[in-house]
């Protein structure tokens, strides 16, 4: 498995509960962003968060949560 946003910038923020990532610092995922930006109305997305274990009392490692999004409009999203 590749991970793509490698070099994302990740803020929590308490309350309410929600997480900021920043594609913007990887070139990779800026790059994916700009040419599904146009076609995303018509894509279904499944994204799965799974904490990585480094030590062998930390696997086998499991899904933590997961959404879908679907046909999300990209080109109307409001700027953070």
């Amino acid at each position: 498995m590749h991970h793509i946003l490698t070099q994302t910038l990740i803020r929590l923020h308490h309350p309410p509960h929600s997480v900021c990532i920043d594609v913007s610092s990887s070139s990779i995922a800026t790059g994916i962003l700009s040419m599904v930006r146009g076609v995303s109305k018509s894509m279904v997305v499944d994204l799965g968060v799974c904490v990585q274990g480094d030590k062998e009392d930390e696997l086998p490692e499991v899904i933590l949560c997961q959404t879908r999004f679907n046909r999300v409009d990209l080109e109307s999203a409001v700027p953070v």
